[in-house]
């Protein structure tokens, strides 16, 4: 999630603007970069491994 600033994430082939609020979710295997804008970029990355997910409830 991003939480200050902007910048574009480099996904795979794409980019895709970021700012504040925008929270992506990315498959293990995707290339991905964020590239900070003018003002900086701060964000909140959570990784886990494929797999350790176990759902427990209407998600």
């Amino acid at each position: 999630m991003i939480v200050r600033g902007s910048g574009t994430y480099r996904i795979d082939d794409e980019e895709v603007p970021i700012e504040v609020g925008t929270f992506l979710r990315f498959d293990p295997e995707t290339r991905r970069c964020p590239v900070a804008g003018p003002d900086g970029l701060s964000m909140i990355a959570v990784g886990a491994r494929r797999g350790s997910y176990e759902a427990r409830g209407p998600f």
